[in-house]
């Protein structure tokens, strides 16, 4: 079958096999930004450092596969916060949102609801979690969506045995069948944190 990973600026053809590598590679290039310790701290302190790690995640896509995406418009609106483009005119978008109370898991659905279509057969949401206790974040985001997404086979499931992603099939609100992945990354950091940099 062909690889996503094997393609380098052509329009890949869709299938789920590819999808499931697309989920893989955005969370080693994810996972790595929020592990390293020096990454972390740099950016700690900065408004919105969501955008930086919406950024990081859109610029290896770019550079590594050569696949036409989109960020974000500067004010907030207009586009998807990252776009990946297929043959047959195929899509899969990216939202990526910082959570901050149900609320913003409210809008975040909003959105891949304005950005899909019934031509769109897989969305992803990227959360950002800034609580310390990062698997309570995790189990609130997900009881909320079990309740109030129409996944096909409730609970949305771990993916690969990763404990921070998810995917399932859901009913999008237009009516067609969807596939979702969701995952969440880490970005706190405290002096607990910096303890436990490793030494060299």
């Amino acid at each position: 079958m062909h690889s996503f990973f094997e393609t380098n600026k052509k329009k890949t053809k869709w299938d789920e096999t590819t999808f499931n590598e697309i989920i893989i590679y955005i969370h080693k290039i994810a996972s790595k930004f929020c592990k390293e310790y020096d990454i972390i701290k740099t950016y700690f302190g900065a408004q919105n450092k969501e955008n930086f790690l919406t950024t990081f995640i859109k610029t290896f896509l770019e550079e590594n596969f050569g696949k036409a995406v989109a960020r974000e418009a500067i004010n907030g609106h207009g586009k998807v916060d990252i776009m990946l483009f297929f043959k047959n005119n195929i899509q899969h978008p990216i939202e990526c949102k910082r959570y901050d109370g149900e609320h913003s898991l409210k809008m975040l659905y909003q959105q891949i609801n304005r950005h899909t279509t019934v031509d769109n057969k897989t969305v992803s949401m990227i959360i950002y979690c800034e609580s310390k206790n990062f698997t309570q974040s995790i189990i609130n985001i997900i009881k909320w969506m079990n309740y109030n997404i129409s996944f096909i086979k409730p609970p949305i499931l771990n993916f690969n045995n990763y404990s921070n992603v998810f995917k399932g099939k859901f009913k999008h609100d237009y009516g067609h069948i969807m596939i979702l992945h969701c995952a969440f990354y880490h970005l706190y950091f405290d002096q607990d944190h910096a303890k436990r940099k490793p030494k060299k």
